[in-house]
């Protein structure tokens, strides 16, 4: 693409980034010219497809088309936590395609969690509850533009299992069969009592690291209204034991941890079928080791 348009200053590099994971709905490009480094996230022209976003969409009314909200999510997440999320800088229309012009932040992407020390873990966990302690009287979207009463949460979320099962594993009996014991106990769950903004795609590769601490988290477009358990149900996934144990310090030193008790085996059944860390065997996905 050309950027020269957006720029008064002639382009010196135009590089194109690699956002860490298949079925990103951008394109990443970092821009330098004589008077400043920015980031330029394009809207890709597919059509949005796939078993995360589906079901995104279908729970929480997550559409990553509608890249101008990364403005007001950036800014309400900009204002909770000492991580640093990129201002967005100007957005608009290239070549027929919407953009936002966001700040290049410092940093490395984090490949792992296992390269953090105990210290940057603990303060990752402090951040992380920062960011939960914002409280919404109501699940959906950062922006308010879905909103569903907690009493309809679980109702809602057995509805979007049904549909994706439906939609992407009809043929496969072991999910099925699952389906109908976890509708069963998510049916017996208490209502949500609150929630928090939370990131339906956690995962290392979201985050910059700077001096062996995360300083940055970069990708924003997953970002929900919904328990903040969800997002423990995910770190269990791509944590050690250490590792978790030093984040839950850090957590616990701001907000207690969530009880993932009951909720375990609904959570992690909704994001085995989201495929947030790809399609392992449901039996060995619902018996991976608890961490919390």
């Amino acid at each position: 693409m050309d950027f020269q348009p957006l720029f008064e200053s002639p382009i010196l590099e135009q590089k194109r980034l690699d956002p860490g994971y298949a079925g990103h709905m951008n394109d990443v490009w970092r821009i330098t010219t004589r008077d400043t480094t920015c980031v330029i996230r394009v809207l890709r022209p597919e059509k949005l497809s796939g078993p995360f976003w589906t079901g995104c969409l279908a729970l929480f009314g997550i559409d990553p088309t509608n890249i101008f909200d990364l403005e007001h999510i950036n800014a309400t997440l900009n204002s909770l936590s000492t991580l640093s999320i990129p201002q967005i800088l100007s957005k608009g229309t290239l070549d027929g395609r919407a953009y936002v012009m966001v700040e290049c932040m410092a940093g490395s992407p984090l490949t792992h969690f296992g390269v953090l020390s105990d210290a940057a873990l603990e303060r990752f966990g402090q951040q992380l509850a920062h960011i939960h302690a914002l409280r919404f009287p109501y699940y959906g979207h950062p922006t308010g533009r879905q909103r569903g009463s907690f009493y309809l949460f679980h109702q809602h979320l057995v509805q979007t299992m049904e549909a994706l099962v439906e939609q992407y594993h009809a043929d496969d009996l072991s999910m099925k069969e699952a389906l109908q014991s976890i509708s069963a106990s998510a049916h017996q769950l208490a209502d949500p009592v609150d929630a928090s903004l939370i990131m339906v795609d956690m995962d290392p590769t979201q985050l910059l690291v700077k001096d062996g601490y995360i300083e940055a988290l970069v990708d924003t477009e997953a970002y929900a209204l919904g328990p903040r358990a969800l997002d423990f149900i995910a770190l269990e996934y791509i944590l050690s034991h250490r590792e978790a144990n030093a984040l839950a310090r850090g957590y616990r030193s701001v907000l207690p941890l969530p009880d993932l008790t009951a909720v375990r085996p609904v959570y992690r059944y909704f994001y085995r079928l989201l495929e947030i860390q790809g399609r392992p065997d449901i039996a060995s996905w619902l018996a991976h080791p608890i961490l919390f």
